[in-house]
Order: structure tokens, then C-alpha cells, then sequence
């Protein structure tokens, strides 16, 4: 009976360990970071959905991963590290995404002649919206409404943007260049506008707040064209003539400065 109650014992023991020694899906990332946990779900490209330590769910997209393997389940902190790690990072999938941004600019304005030396200030609000390729590459476009020298203008802008080290927060750029369409007129001053070129370069800092969504903030230099014609008398504010423009010849006005920007994006 004893020798019973020693072999149940042993064989119970023997199956715990075996229990304890359960496999664990090790994926390796093209920026050297391994994903330890268990593989529920791979799709029809390749993507794998895996469960980390603490039962969180992960999609790693095909082309993010160098290799896959099965080994014996290890240390449960080991695990955890390596998931803390990887929350560094985010790997959208491709596809779609959009925004909303928020700018400021207090640019020097200047014509062919002569600089102005203090003209006001320019502020707009953009939609944005493209195609996410990469983490390090997205392409869209950009529009908004924007003041600059009385004048509403609508911005019709091509942008590239992105991460430039493909983590979860970091820095980004963002580049845009398009024409700006004017859609108002300054009836007041008898002064009618029309559009030009529009060009940013910029870089910022991005965070995810979501899997999906991060704000960002960015500092870009900003150029944008923009051309008066003085249709009749001109007044300036408060009653005194304004000395810059002579009726009937367009004035072509160049904007160019900082221009801060801040938004989210999803």
C-alpha cells in the first residue's frame, strides 16, 4: 500500500513538472525584439495574434517578422520584460489613417522687393488622410482652412510622413507641398486675392495614447505665396491709405517662418 501511495505521488509529481514545462511561441522582429507568448490566430498573410503575459492580445504584422519558433515555456519575468519592451513599439498595419490638426505660424512676409517687418500671423485647421505603408512611411493628403492677410484660403496639400525610429513614441517628420485656393475676398479695402504654392518641412514627437490613435506636435519652416491686386482706393485700418498697393497691378506676397503644429491621428 505505501509503495502504491509512493508511485501515485511520483507520477503526480512528474506531471506537474511536465505541466510547468509547457511550450511558449518565441517571435523574433526586424528590429531584434522577441515576443514570447502563445500563438492563437495566423491570417492569410502571415499576421500572428498572440496572447502576452497577463493575458494581453498582440497582432504583429507579416512583414515585421524575421522568424518563429516553439520552445519550452521559460522564466514568467522573462516574459514580462520582453513584453514591457515591446509596448515601446507599435506596428500599425497597412491601410488607412487620418487626422486632425491644429497650426500657428508667425511668418515674415515679404515681396519681390522688400521684407515686411512684422505682417500679422497665419493660423489653420487641416484634415489629413492617406495610406499607411510603413511605420516609417505614410503618404496622404492634407486640407483645411487657413487665415493669412485678411484672406481665407482653402490648403490643398500631398504630405509624407512618419516615424523615424518605429517606436511607440519618438520623433516624426512630416513633409507637405500643394497650392492654397483663396475663398474669400477683402470687399472692405477693395482687395481681391488669388492663391499660390504652399511648401512645410517639419519634425515633432509622436505618442499612442490608444493602439490606433497618438497626438503629435511639430515644428516646421513654412513657405506660402499669396497674391493682392488693388481694385479701387484702398484704405488701410483706422483711415490711413495704404501705401503697398497700386490699383490695378497684383502684388505677390511671400510668407515664409515657423509654423507650429499639434493633433491626433488614427
Amino acid at each position: 500500500m505505501k509503495r502504491l501511495i509512493l508511485l501515485i505521488f511520483i507520477l503526480s509529481g512528474a506531471a506537474s513538472l511536465t505541466a510547468q514545462q509547457a511550450e511558449e511561441d518565441l517571435i523574433t522582429l526586424k528590429n531584434g525584439q522577441q515576443i514570447a507568448g502563445e500563438v492563437v490566430s495566423v491570417d492569410s498573410v502571415g499576421s500572428v495574434t498572440m496572447i502576452l503575459a497577463g493575458q494581453s492580445q498582440l497582432t504583429i504584422p507579416a512583414d515585421q517578422i524575421v522568424s518563429r519558433e516553439t520552445r519550452p515555456a521559460r522564466y514568467e519575468d522573462l516574459r514580462q520584460r520582453r513584453t514591457r519592451e515591446f509596448s515601446e513599439f507599435y506596428f500599425p498595419r497597412k491601410g488607412l489613417y487620418g487626422g486632425l490638426m491644429l497650426g500657428i505660424g508667425f511668418p515674415r512676409i515679404f515681396t519681390d522687393e522688400e521684407f515686411v517687418p512684422n505682417d500679422g500671423g497665419v493660423i489653420g485647421l487641416y484634415l489629413r488622410g492617406g495610406y499607411r505603408i510603413s511605420p516609417s512611411l505614410n503618404l496622404g493628403t492634407s486640407i483645411g482652412l487657413q487665415g493669412m492677410r485678411g484672406c481665407t484660403t482653402l490648403p490643398l496639400l500631398a504630405e509624407v510622413s512618419g516615424s523615424m525610429i518605429g517606436r511607440k513614441k519618438g520623433p516624426v517628420y512630416l513633409a507637405q507641398a500643394g497650392w492654397g485656393i483663396p475663398l474669400t475676398q477683402n470687399w472692405w479695402r477693395n482687395i481681391t486675392y488669388e492663391g499660390g504654392p504652399i511648401a512645410q518641412v517639419a519634425v515633432g514627437w509622436k505618442e499612442y495614447t490608444r493602439s490606433r490613435l497618438n497626438w503629435n506636435i511639430l515644428l516646421g519652416y513654412r513657405y506660402q505665396q499669396i497674391t493682392e491686386t488693388q481694385n479701387a482706393i484702398g484704405w488701410g485700418w483706422g483711415g490711413v491709405p495704404d501705401p503697398d498697393l497700386v490699383i490695378g497691378v497684383p502684388m505677390v506676397r511671400h510668407g515664409l517662418g515657423f509654423y507650429l503644429q499639434t493633433g491626433v491621428e488614427f
